[in-house]
Formats: structure tokens, sequence, C-alpha cells
């Protein structure tokens, strides 16, 4: 009897074994996670956090590191915003300067939070918040399916199971199941979703309440929060946007309207005056924020950076002109908030 149970333990132990090891395996082939660390799956969303995690960044050293939090308007493929940063700071500055990017299209406030909270060993001279619309496309749902964490947007789903975790350090096993069971759930169950690219067209009319600002006010909170733990410069920027007038997506599509690239219509995000709802909100709790964190940097980018031909894309992506224009803007704050002086937007 002692004999039977000895094995049954021995053959549960290895099993529980195997099991983690097929888990930890699915977490390298499908997260590009470390055998070792399964926590390091949320190095698969966010593929290019992995290097700046393991590199060394020091604050007062002889380079000055500027970690930029947003969308694909600080993206080196949308554009050349982080090149022109990189130019104004060297030029007021006269010092080596490197521009690190976690922005990327699509990526909202949420995605800026969750990186950011995992780069406790490094230390920047200077942190620059610039979001504004991607979230708008989180508001094209029914307000029951609404959550504030955006678990009712397929990106969130995997990413909110990455980060809510808990066992995660120790088993990968609970994350995988409950991966897998999502997995199932979208493919043949009656799970709907905020798809990744544009919205479901049945739901547009939901975008008219702008459901976002609350869980993006709570984001740009826990950003200031950590920012101020770490002591590091925080800028936070309002999001400038350009709607050509009589904007109509065919004629967009024709590239008949006041944009030069005329790059991405407005209806990936919703519907017109829907997104621009959206971004004025989430303009109004960036302002908000920063008259609350004294400590933190500020320029209204949104009032200062009218719209024209020259500077705009489409409605926010930017020219090579308005990059420059962009960067010469919050130029005179980035050198005053790496230097410590006192709080100003000039």
């Amino acid at each position: 009897m002692v004999r039977r149970a000895l094995l049954a333990g021995v053959w549960f132990v290895f099993v529980l074994l195997l099991a983690e090891l097929s888990a930890r395996l699915f977490l390298v082939i499908s997260f590009d996670a470390s055998l070792l660390d399964p926590r390091t799956a949320i190095h698969g969303p966010y593929s290019y956090l992995e290097d700046l995690v393991e590199e060394k960044i020091e604050q007062h050293d002889e380079r000055l590191d500027v970690l930029l939090l947003g969308g694909s308007v600080l993206h080196r493929r949308w554009g050349s915003v982080p090149e022109a940063i990189e130019e104004q700071l060297v030029l007021r500055t006269r010092r080596e300067v490197r521009v690190h990017s976690l922005a990327a299209p699509s990526h909202s406030s949420r995605d800026s939070r969750l990186q950011y909270q995992r780069l406790a060993a490094q230390s920047f001279d200077l942190v620059v918040f610039y979001h504004g619309i991607n979230e708008a496309r989180a508001n094209n749902v029914p307000p029951e399916l609404f959550h504030p964490d955006y678990d009712h947007y397929a990106w969130y789903r995997t990413v909110n199971r990455i980060d809510r975790d808990a066992w995660l350090g120790i088993t990968a096993i609970p994350f995988v199941v409950g991966h897998a069971l999502d997995r199932v759930a979208l493919r043949w169950g009656d799970v709907q979703l905020v798809p990744v690219k544009e919205p479901r067209r049945a739901w547009l009319e939901h975008g008219a309440q702008v459901k976002t600002a609350p869980s993006f006010r709570a984001n740009l909170e826990a950003i200031a929060a950590i920012a101020a733990e770490r002591q590091e410069p925080l800028l936070l920027l309002t999001f400038a946007f350009y709607r050509a007038p009589d904007y109509e997506e065919q004629a967009f599509l024709r590239r008949q309207l006041d944009y030069t690239r005329h790059r991405s219509p407005i209806e990936i995000w919703g519907r017109p005056d829907h997104v621009v709802a959206a971004i004025e909100a989430h303009n109004q709790v960036v302002r908000d924020v920063a008259a609350g964190h004294r400590e933190t940097w500020f320029v209204d980018v949104a009032a200062r950076m009218p719209g024209v031909r020259e500077d705009f894309d489409d409605i926010c992506h930017l020219t090579t002109s308005g990059s420059q224009h962009f960067a010469e803007l919050i130029g005179p704050t980035m050198h005053a908030a790496i230097e410590r002086r006192p709080r100003s937007e000039p």
C-alpha cells in the first residue's frame, strides 16, 4: 500500500513537471519568454521591451537617456519625432543623447503603464508621455461590455492575463491553461471583442460615449506615481491633431484632403466626431493630471500646434517638418526638466 502511494506520488510529480515544462516551452515559442522565468512572457506582446530591460541605463552619467511612451506618432517607422527630439536635446545640452522608444502602433496609455512599471532597474533622465487617439477605438463597444482595463479589446485580453497572473513567477501552467481557454472561447464561443485593427462597424454608434477617460486617467496617474518614486522627470504632453476641413473618408482615400501623405483615415479609430471627442477628453485628463502633480512637467502641444498641411500626414501622424515643429515646441521644457529647473512651460 505504501509502495503504491509512493509510486502514485512520484507519477503525479512527474506528470506535473512534464506539464510545467510543456507550458514553459509554449511560452518560449509563442511569447519569446525565458524558459527559466515565465514572467518574461510579457516580451511576446512587447518584444522590444526585452532589450531595454537588459540594458544598463543610469541618470547623471555622461549620456542623456530619454524614454518615449506613446503610439505610432512617436514610432520611427511613422515619422521622425525621436530623431527630432534627439537633435533638440543635443543642440540644447551639448551632450550625447539617446532616445529609447516604447512607442508602437495602436498602443494606448495602458501599454505604456504596463511597460514602464517593468523598467525598475533603469533610471532615465527624462520620460515623455504622448497619448490621446488610440484609446478612442476602445470606446466602440456597448457600455455593458466595456472594461476599465480594456479587457473587451482583443489585444488586452492576452496582455491583461500576463499582467494579472500572480503565479507566473512560479509556474506557467495556470496562465497557459487560461490562455488556451480564451482562444477556444474566442474561436467557438460567443465572445465579442473590439478588434485590433479597426472597430466593429455594428458597434460604431457606441463610440459617441467616451468611456475611456477614467481609464486613461488611472493609467497616467500610475505612470506619474512611478516616475515620482524613481525620481525621473516626467513630461506630459497633450495630443496634437488635425481634422482636415470637409473631412470625408472617400476623399481621404483619394488623397484629396488637406494632408501631406494621407496615411491613416480617421475611421480606423471610429467615427470622426467620436474620435475627436475622445482625444479632447484625454487631453483634458493630461492637463488635470499635470496640474495635480507639481513634480511633472507639461506642454500643451494641442493648443500650440495648430493643424496645417505641412505638419500632418493625417489626423495625428506628423510630417518631417511637423516632427521638427513638435520637437521645437517641447525642446525648452525637456531641457529644463533634465536640468532640474523649476517647473514651467515656456
